[in-house]
């Protein structure tokens, strides 16, 4: 939840993502869960989004999931163009595509 101009860096990570029209939104969460639920429980936006308490995060949630879904971390920033990221996934035929951003 650590700020970045004014608003936590989750914040900003899912305004990229909904940006893009991406909006349903599955917040894993493990450490300072009441603090993250507490934000969200007051933030208006028109995200959908369950949060989730779990170790093991993504496995734990699978019956959330749909058969094509994004997986981030917040401690990292970067604006990538998640429709050509499909594209790229969909003409590969591998079952993950993983992105990275050199350190600036």
């Amino acid at each position: 939840m650590m700020p970045v101009g004014g608003k936590p860096i989750l914040v900003r990570v899912m305004e990229i993502f909904a940006s893009q029209g991406h909006l349903d939104f599955i917040i894993l969460v493990g450490y300072r869960e009441g603090i993250i639920i507490d934000y969200f429980a007051t933030m208006r936006s028109n995200w959908r989004g369950t949060i989730v308490d779990t170790g093991g995060r993504i496995y734990k949630c699978r019956h959330l999931l749909e058969d094509r879904f994004f997986a981030t971390y917040c401690d990292g920033v970067c604006d990538v163009d998640l429709s050509w990221l499909v594209e790229f996934q969909g003409t590969h035929g591998g079952i993950a595509t993983v992105t990275s951003m050199p350190l600036v």
